[in-house]
């Protein structure tokens, strides 16, 4: 499967490839839609392109906590 971006995502399930999308135009323009990648990540540990996008909304706190929270999606 491919990302808006045409990116290849290793995955079985068009939901987290949908949540990618979303997460792309979100991250681009500020849009609320971000936090919807961590959901995505949980539901698809196994996708290393969505856990990793997951960890860099934590990390985008640059704040210890933020980093804690981004460890269990890299």
């Amino acid at each position: 499967m491919k990302d808006v971006f045409g990116n290849v995502v290793t995955t079985s399930r068009p939901e987290t490839v949908a949540a990618l999308d979303s997460y792309g135009r979100a991250f681009l323009s500020y849009g609320p839609e971000l936090p919807e990648i961590i959901a995505a990540a949980d539901a698809d540990p196994g996708c290393g392109l969505v856990n990793a996008h997951a960890a860099i909304v934590h990390m985008a706190f640059e704040a210890a906590r933020g980093h804690r929270a981004a460890r269990p999606y890299l």
